[in-house]
């Protein structure tokens, strides 16, 4: 699994924060990214002269790369997503709080504990972030619906959904919207990767009925057979991308998770 072998190699040390195969296609396009990536101190982010600045569009490579999220081995549902997202609280979180950055390495490293949430931006601990109000707002309601169906408390469907549930990024660089600007699609090794992990690792699981996978957007980008464990949101759906109990995905996370 190269993408898993990648990241798990991967080393922090001083920004910008890039796979070591994406390094030549992303200093190449230098003018789309944000001039935050060399940045070590919060107090130099949040006094930067396009800190917040609206319709920022670049990528931020001051960030860690975020190319995955959950325990990708065990999981049984899998969200393909564009690229992680972008806010101003960001820096803070991975320049500030020790625990968020140890949570993201141990997500890199996909090395767990039994009391740890996989998914860890479901984790209440963060619940301040961008990521975990993003996820959440999306998967409230589908938690409410499995603790209904399972007898448990809201907390422990939360927890046991961050254990089931994984996410694969094409691009796993940060951005405020997903923009292309550079054709990284066709570019970057860490994309490739990330199509092949889906084809080689996630298409046999959901083949044989251990998995689901849910596409809400530009599902064309993973190049994915028809099946009936693979859901793609129609154009309409993919505006807004619910995964509410009566979306698509809402249901067919509902319906994976009551098999086990």
């Amino acid at each position: 699994m190269d993408l898993l072998e990648a990241w798990q190699d991967w080393e922090k040390s001083e920004p910008p924060f890039v796979l070591e195969a994406d390094r030549v296609a992303l200093a190449s396009t230098r003018s789309m990214l944000a001039t935050e990536q060399s940045y070590t101190e919060w107090q130099d982010v949040y006094v930067g002269d396009e800190f917040g600045k609206p319709g920022d569009r670049k990528l931020h490579l001051g960030l860690v790369p975020h190319p995955f999220c959950g325990d990708l081995r065990k999981a049984q549902v899998y969200l393909l997503m564009l690229n992680p997202g972008y806010g101003t609280h960001d820096y803070f979180a991975e320049l500030e709080v020790p625990d968020y950055v140890a949570a993201a390495e141990k997500n890199l490293k996909q090395s767990f504990t039994e009391d740890d949430y996989p998914f860890f931006l479901l984790n209440p601990k963060f619940a301040w972030t961008g990521g975990y109000m993003w996820w959440h707002k999306k998967l409230a309601s589908t938690i409410e619906a499995l603790a209904d169906i399972s007898e448990m408390s809201y907390a422990e469907a939360r927890h046991n959904l961050s254990k089931q549930m994984a996410s694969v990024e094409l691009i796993p660089y940060h951005s405020t919207s997903f923009y292309d600007a550079a054709k990284w699609r066709k570019t970057l090794p860490s994309v490739r990767m990330a199509r092949e992990f889906v084809h080689s690792y996630l298409l046999p699981k959901v083949i044989s009925n251990e998995a689901i996978i849910i596409v809400t957007r530009q599902a064309i980008e993973w190049d994915l057979p028809e099946h009936p464990n693979i859901i793609r949101y129609s154009a309409g759906e993919a505006r807004s991308a619910h995964l509410s109990p009566t979306s698509p995905g809402g249901k067919a996370i509902i319906a994976q998770l009551q098999k086990s």
